[in-house]
């Protein structure tokens, strides 16, 4: 798809607008740039038709039969400075119209120029390019909408480039008169992104709609922007790799595949091993004792241990929440079977709240987000027509999350059951009583907790602590 980037342009007087050469492909972007950069020269009113001509003074034979210039209403002879001030009048309009319709001529192509140099204004001129290029036949229509739909972004793909071609093939159709409304463009451009991003989209979909928010295009776009760069930083700046998984997944075919290189024919003196030399053995005695990958992967775990991160499961929730600009005390809440506590983001909740030193906490791509805080939620569960208060004890407070996280890894230890079947999410106390505490419905793909009030709202009523005993 040709932009801008890859078309040669003209530059207006002003300097500020460079206007591309106009194609096949780029009528939207061409029209808008040449209106802006028409008006930027005050010439709008040129090209829409609204600017009138200066009238010419009339003439006529006096008695002698010699031609004389005569005011507007030919009540008498117009005087030279009358004249002269007439005549720049019509010079100037003459020349905007020049200045205009040069700028036209030198952006279009040869065989437009040639079916539209008879005409004698700029704006008949105008509205006979926008005639040929927006009466686009419908096959045209179709071509374009049938490869809107079918476009795909590689893994290797850049998906800025992917995503704004998507954009820019939707507003050519959009200039044919051909709109495509956004709920059938997102969906466009979510079947359009490769499989190693599928996990994030269903995430921000699912994070969105929890909020009570429409998806749309604008939204989705602009995460996948958001990714795109958070991709490119952790890559170090190189724009040509489009995800981590992406990285991940060709290493791993490199490894497994065809490509496996053969491992030379040596006998390591250390271990007695054929593959390697001493120099390389991770043995003891080795040249690299130690540093073979298990025994790097049970030292990664001891250090994760001792550094007690916790992990949950959505990372991109935040982001979805902010692009869609839903105000945080309006968030709800989510049971999530990722999260090894509870989480969240809304200092206000609270009811007990003690700062802690940065704590990380790390997120299903493996970066880290930090809590600063910890102390009790108050948040209120349904159960049918009923809503019980309770006490999500030793949250941790992380801003940069989105929605409360309710970990069922927590409430199992606090000695509660939970049961996730078909659409529904069942917290039961412990035995032997084992009744029914809360009834949490699925929507979305989650277990969504709707309605939940601020904690300073909620701590004004009798708390009832599940079983006895408020959730751990």
């Amino acid at each position: 798809m040709s932009t801008s980037a890859s078309t040669p342009s003209i530059t207006s007087s002003s300097g500020i607008y460079a206007v591309p050469k106009l194609t096949e492909t780029n009528w939207v972007e061409f029209k808008t740039k040449t209106v802006m950069s028409l008006r930027a020269r005050g010439l709008a009113r040129h090209l829409d038709g609204t600017v009138k001509t200066p009238p010419y003074l009339p003439q006529e034979c006096d008695k002698d039969n010699r031609l004389v210039t005569l005011i507007a209403d030919k009540s008498r002879n117009a005087t030279e400075t009358e004249i002269e001030e007439n005549r720049v009048l019509l010079d100037a309009f003459a020349q905007k119209e020049a200045l205009a319709i040069q700028q036209l001529y030198a952006t279009i192509p040869s065989s437009v120029f040639i079916q539209v140099q008879s005409k004698d204004t700029v704006a008949q001129i105008w509205d006979a390019i926008c005639e040929i290029y927006e009466a686009k036949s419908d096959l045209v229509q179709a071509d374009l909408r049938s490869r809107l739909q079918s476009m795909k972004c590689g893994e290797k793909d850049n998906i800025r480039t992917h995503l704004t071609t998507m954009m820019t093939l939707r507003e050519e159709l959009a200039g044919m008169g051909a709109h495509v409304i956004d709920r059938d463009f997102t969906a466009m451009v979510i079947g359009s992104l490769p499989t190693s991003l599928r996990g994030i989209i269903r995430t921000t979909t699912a994070a969105i709609r929890a909020t009570g928010q429409i998806v749309t295009s604008d939204i989705v776009i602009a995460v996948m922007f958001e990714e795109a760069d958070h991709i490119q930083i952790d890559n170090g700046g190189n724009s040509t790799t489009n995800d981590t998984a992406l990285a991940t997944s060709s290493k791993s075919r490199k490894r497994h595949g065809k490509g496996k290189s053969k491992k030379p024919d040596v006998k390591c003196d250390n271990c007695s091993r054929v593959g390697h030399t001493k120099d390389n053995c991770w043995r003891k005695g080795g040249g690299k004792e130690g540093q073979g990958p298990h025994q790097k992967k049970n030292e990664s775990a001891s250090a994760a241990a001792a550094t007690d991160d916790y992990a949950f499961l959505t990372s991109t929730l935040s982001d979805s929440a902010t692009v869609a600009a839903v105000p945080i005390e309006k968030r709800r809440a989510i049971v999530d079977s990722g999260a090894s506590s509870h989480f969240c983001p809304d200092r206000n909740r609270f009811t007990e709240f003690t700062l802690i030193p940065p704590k990380p906490v790390k997120i299903a791509n493996g970066q880290n987000i930090f809590a600063t805080g910890k102390g009790d939620v108050v948040i209120e569960l349904p159960k049918g027509n009923e809503r019980s208060n309770i006490t999500l004890k030793d949250t941790l407070y992380v801003p940069d999350i989105a929605l409360t996280l309710i970990s069922t890894t927590c409430i199992v230890k606090a000695g509660f059951a939970i049961n996730m079947e078909e659409d529904w999410c069942e917290i039961r106390s412990p035995k032997p009583a084992h009744k029914l505490v809360a009834c949490i419905p699925e929507v979305n793909g989650l277990y969504r907790i709707v309605g939940t009030e601020c904690a300073a709202i909620a701590a004004e009523k009798t708390t009832k602590c599940l079983g006895g005993c408020s959730l751990r």
